[in-house]
């Protein structure tokens, strides 16, 4: 596994365990590429998915699988007029309300969890504080500073004591060959 790859693992994994026991990411009314994740930029290659808890949460999940770093901007009140709040749980940078304009770097991915604003406001999902705090210092070093270069595992034969060897008689040994006949 390339270092890149191990510090992907450890941030995707961090989401999982926070957001997965919730019921989030089991949800039956989960929606790949729902209408509200846009692009500013025409052919922009950030994609996600949502998934609600109820009607009053979600979380988003982006991936790009560029090279290059793009935004994904999600319309929160797109034709509802709803007021809702949001924190991007990648970076554990930014809270706002309304439009969600978050950068996800090439290779990477990125996380954002929306709340009703009046349901939630004076207290967000449990625990989303300190979540926050460890996705932001889990983030601070972009994934392109990490190394791409893939490192073979040096393997080295180490005797066993514990081993017995066994010899065999070639004469009780079975030879099966295959002649292509099914």
């Amino acid at each position: 596994m390339r270092e890149v790859d191990g510090e992907l693992l450890r941030r995707a994994s961090a989401i999982e365990r926070f957001f997965g026991p919730a019921g989030f990411l089991a949800s039956s009314d989960w929606e790949p590429h729902p209408q509200e994740i846009v692009s500013a930029e025409r052919g922009a290659a950030v994609y996600g998915s949502r998934f609600p808890l109820g009607e009053h949460e979600a979380v988003y999940l982006l991936v790009n699988p560029t090279s290059r770093s793009d935004f994904a901007t999600i319309e929160l009140n797109r034709g509802t007029g709803d007021d809702f709040r949001w924190w991007d749980c990648h970076s554990g940078q930014h809270d706002g309300s309304g439009v969600a304009h978050v950068e996800v770097e090439g290779g990477g991915l990125g996380c954002v969890y929306v709340c009703d604003a009046g349901r939630h406001a004076s207290s967000p999902r449990p625990g989303l504080p300190a979540f926050l705090a460890r996705m932001r210092n889990m983030t601070h070093l972009p994934l392109s500073s990490f190394s791409h270069e893939w490192k073979y595992l040096l393997q080295e034969m180490v005797p066993s004591p514990h081993v017995r060897h066994i010899r065999t008689r070639a004469q009780n040994l079975l030879l099966l060959v295959a002649d292509g006949a099914i």
